[in-house]
């Protein structure tokens, strides 16, 4: 009797940073909950709710920024990116 081979493959959302992209859009009323990498089913409660924080126009708590599409064009958050040693693929 032989052993099976099982293979399992799929998409692995990631940004180039491999931090989530959870903030409002350009358009009205759309926000974007994306790139949740490996850890989506872990991150998911806590994205939704920063998600639901900008939606209600609530205080956003500090890590905020890391997460908002607006990270690309912040000088001090790219320089930070550029200059990581592990990006934490998992």
């Amino acid at each position: 009797m032989s052993t099976p081979i099982t293979t399992f493959a799929g998409y692995y959302t990631r940004t180039q940073d491999n931090l989530p992209l959870v903030c409002p859009l350009t358009d009205e009323g759309l926000h974007v909950i994306a790139g949740l990498s490996g850890y989506g089913t872990m991150s998911a409660c806590a994205a939704g709710a920063l998600c639901v924080s900008y939606m209600n126009g609530s205080d956003l708590p500090g890590y905020a920024r890391y997460f908002h599409i607006d990270r690309y064009h912040d000088p001090e958050l790219k320089s930070w990116m550029v200059n990581l040693s592990n990006d934490g693929q998992l």
